[in-house]
């Protein structure tokens, strides 16, 4: 008898039947005790005996107060929410957490499906869970450790997954120390949001909506089931290496070439029986090469090969990787920006949820990287000089000046003391600061050779990273832009400034060319501050919905796809989005 089985280690007297309380076949006592039979053996599978709540209890206080203590294990397995989890049990009074059964259920369909978001259920106990569940249902008399154990780590994998669908599951200052965007989105107290979580039967709908429900990352979602499909019934191929190849060609590696982009979607025709490099061919090659930011010339040499080479499973990845760093920031989005995708060499302006502008930038070569930061534009300076930062004093300035002592004159460059008087450069002995630091400011005028061009953008930040026109306007013609140290070069400034000066009119534009044309410099505040992003992806979603790959300039996501598959780290008493 179920009473029994859990009575046994109690101490407590099973209820006895008698033959005589066994009710006549067919009549309504009978009818009466098959439903109290039947209640009893659900009541096993989806709740504790009350004989045995109060063992339950005591083993859950007992693990609580292990973890207080230092202690992480929750049987095999290790507890990530070290400080919510005592909290969430201590407020209840140990009570058990996941006696419904169909929210228990729910809850680890959902950890099965987790994958779809590119996060591994194995960060969430799925493997132990759906274990000690088998263990519970195909035993009559279920050992109470377990039980109890079940709803600590049932209890402790909800708190992991709702902190990693609302932030992500890696910390961006881990990778990423300049990162100054809010992790906090709404949820002052998480126990009153888990608290809801629980309070629900079907956990499913609650938990959805933590989910990021930006088009752009839903897209990306829908990249990473098609690119997975194509993984598995395809396969991809390489294009062996060898000479450039172009329209008019055959043979062996063409029709590699038409393989490969077949098996990506690219080329959708049928593969013809000999290999040609024809019309259609070209085309999917172009294509192909819009897709991964390249030149669309239709020819492929050395780049378009090493991208078309990238194996499946990469790509799979990277497109995991950019859904984690949507994660970082979705949930927080203002409702006008302006954003500077930094992989993808553009700017762009959002209102009102809608791209209204956008334009081609250069960013930092990769030893001199852009940082990733949010701030907000409050004004913008027209003919502006430029104070050149300690960097690019002393890693170019001061060897150029040693190689040419007519340099600073050239290029209209003044000495200045921190009292803001002019220094000779004759009196500089500028070999002392080869190895020393420089303890002059250097000033360049306004002027063509100023390399912040006419205008400049400013938003504060402790890394001297603002925006501003260039004088080196032929690389915008280039598919890579990472020419700067460390600023934004962009494209169509005055442009910019107009649609944030609240005035892109003709009368607006005009009013803005004069300030220009006058010579001076001069600092004109914004209507309203302006938010700026500047973020890094590698993988995102183009304007027809196609999915666009980008070349991973600094390296970047290796380091977040290793921390991303790590085991997760213990949490060690920070409910890492409050």
């Amino acid at each position: 008898m179920i009473a029994e089985g859990f009575c046994k280690r109690t101490g407590e007297s099973p209820v006895k039947w008698s033959r005589s309380d066994i009710p006549v076949t067919g009549g309504p006592r009978y009818r009466f005790f098959l439903t109290l039979a039947g209640f009893l053996l659900l009541f096993q599978a989806t709740a504790v005996s009350p004989v045995c709540s109060a063992e339950i209890h005591e083993i859950i206080r007992s693990e609580v107060e292990q973890i207080r203590a230092g202690g992480y294990l929750i049987g095999n397995a290790w507890v990530a929410s070290t400080s919510l989890l005592p909290r969430f049990y201590e407020a209840r009074g140990f009570e058990p957490a996941w006696q419904d059964a169909r929210r228990r259920d729910n809850f680890i369909k959902f950890l099965s499906e987790i994958g779809n978001e590119g996060l591994n259920p194995q960060d969430y106990h799925f493997t132990s869970l759906v274990a000690l569940r088998e263990e519970i249902r195909l035993n009559p008399h279920p050992e109470v450790r377990k039980l109890a154990h079940w709803d600590l780590l049932l209890t402790d994998s909800l708190m992991v997954l709702v902190n990693h669908l609302l932030v992500g599951k890696v910390d961006p200052l881990t990778l990423h120390p300049e990162w100054n965007f809010s992790r906090r989105n709404g949820y002052e107290d998480p126990l009153a949001l888990i608290r809801e979580g629980m309070e629900t039967a079907d956990i499913g709908p609650f938990l959805h909506r933590l989910l990021p429900t930006h088009p752009l990352y839903l897209r990306l979602k829908e990249a990473l089931a098609e690119y997975r499909a194509r993984a598995a019934e395809v396969n991809w191929g390489r294009v062996a290496e060898g000479e450039t190849l172009r329209g008019g060609m055959s043979g062996k590696r063409v029709g590699q070439l038409a393989q490969r982009l077949a098996a990506s979607g690219d080329f959708a025709g049928p593969l013809p029986e000999k290999p040609f490099f024809d019309h259609e061919l070209t085309a999917a090659v172009k294509g192909f090469q819009r897709r991964h930011g390249l030149q669309a010339d239709g020819v492929v040499g050395p780049r378009t090969l090493a991208e078309l080479n990238v194996p499946d499973e990469e790509r799979i990845d990277q497109l995991r990787v950019n859904m984690e760093r949507m994660r970082w920031f979705l949930h927080d989005l203002p409702e006008d920006f302006l954003i500077v995708d930094i992989a993808g060499f553009r700017a762009c302006l959002i209102q009102g949820g809608k791209m209204i502008w956008s334009a081609k930038v250069q960013v930092g070569r990769p030893f001199r990287e852009t940082p990733s930061f949010r701030s907000q534009i409050d004004y913008l300076v027209v003919n502006p000089d430029w104070t050149l930062p300690p960097t690019i004093v002393a890693e170019d300035v001061v060897p150029a000046v040693l190689a040419d002592s007519a340099y600073l004159e050239k290029n209209s460059i003044s000495i200045l003391d921190y009292q803001g008087r002019r220094i000779d450069p004759a009196r500089v002995d500028w070999r002392r600061y080869r190895q020393a630091k420089f303890p002059y400011l250097l000033r360049q005028e306004p002027g063509p050779q100023n390399p912040l061009g006419r205008i400049k953008f400013i938003f504060p930040n402790p890394h001297a990273v603002f925006l501003h026109d260039t004088p080196s306007r032929y690389l915008f013609g280039k598919s890579e832009r990472a020419f700067s140290s460390g600023c934004i070069r962009i494209e169509r400034p005055f442009e910019l400034a107009a649609f944030l000066l609240e005035s892109p009119s003709a009368a607006g534009m005009r009013r803005l060319r004069e300030a220009l044309d006058s010579g001076k410099t001069k600092t004109i505040f914004l209507p309203r501050p302006m938010p700026i992003m500047l973020l890094y992806w590698t993988a995102q979603v183009g304007p027809d919905g196609e999915i666009i790959f980008k070349r991973d300039i600094y390296g970047r996501d290796s380091l977040l796809l290793q921390a991303l598959d790590r085991k997760f780290a213990l949490i060690n008493g920070a409910w890492l989005s409050f």
